[in-house]
């Protein structure tokens, strides 16, 4: 795990993170996950930001190729709990002023994609939602 450095690591054993559980961790395999407690207010999801909304980490066919935000920081899709976007065709053109360009998300680039994590592709639709309206609540 090269994200986190040594010097964190030690620091982090000090706490009460480090006294969870018993068992010392030197190099540990993996990544921290963030809690769950407001993961409403943290769109867009995954390490990369690109899935824009909840109802899309947990359905695949929900999940934009190529996106733009759309109103302002106070706009939010409430049903399907994150942002609220623009679904695009296709990336932004090449030639795009540059602010243009960075505004659109484009999960086919190295780096962005927004694939991974199926746990959620096995619910039916009404389990969704309950996660959904659950993941309100913290």
């Amino acid at each position: 795990l090269t994200k986190l450095s040594k010097e964190f690591r030690q620091y982090m054993d000090k706490t009460w993170f480090g006294q969870s559980g018993g068992k010392h961790v030197e190099n540990p395999k993996g990544y921290i996950a963030p809690p769950l407690d407001g993961v409403w207010a943290t769109a867009p999801y995954f390490h990369n930001g690109s899935v824009p909304t909840v109802y899309g980490v947990l359905t695949e066919t929900a999940r934009p190729k190529y996106y733009r935000r759309v109103g302002t920081a106070k706009d939010y899709d409430v049903k399907d709990l994150g942002l609220k976007i623009e679904t695009l065709n296709a990336p932004a053109p090449k030639d795009a002023a540059g602010e243009a360009r960075r505004r659109v998300i484009d999960t086919t680039l190295p780096g962005l994609s927004n694939s991974g994590h199926p746990f959620g592709f096995k619910l039916n639709e009404k389990e969704k939602r309950q996660v959904i309206e659950y993941l309100k609540t913290l």
